[in-house]
């Protein structure tokens, strides 16, 4: 792997080929609140580990539906960040409150699971059979 050049964040040209070269353009199609978008590539370029910049696409759009999720179902969320802050805050870390409501289904699920299950063992098959 080539060297990181040494720029300077304030050179805007430079800054905006190594975000053209590392992929921004990736992040920023797909992030909803494009303002500010000269910090955003700064931020992406300096913040962001190359791990980080590969799997940024996928995190943002999980962060993106599992906001729209909890929105759907009324439950209130943050505002969508400025892209930059978005970035520097290693936003789709967050979690919301949907997230731990989604973990109590999957308990509920799996306790009324195994409920039905010693109920069958105990009563048989044809319990709810129709009798004629």
């Amino acid at each position: 792997m080539a060297p990181k050049p040494k720029i300077k964040k304030r050179d805007v040209a430079s800054v905006r080929l190594m975000a053209h070269a590392y992929g921004f353009e990736h992040f920023w199609s797909i992030y909803p609140n494009r303002k500010q978008r000269s910090i955003a590539e700064r931020s992406f370029v300096f913040n962001l580990t190359p791990d980080e910049r590969e799997t940024l696409e996928l995190k943002t759009r999980d962060y993106l539906a599992r906001r729209e999720f909890a929105e759907r179902n009324g439950v209130w969320v943050p505002y969508l960040p400025n892209p930059s802050t978005y970035l520097n805050q290693r936003r789709w870390e967050d979690s919301f409150p949907t997230d731990r409501m989604m973990g109590k289904v999957e308990v509920a699920n799996s306790e009324a699971a195994a409920l039905a299950a010693s109920f069958m063992d105990r009563f048989g098959e044809g319990v709810f059979d129709e009798r004629s």
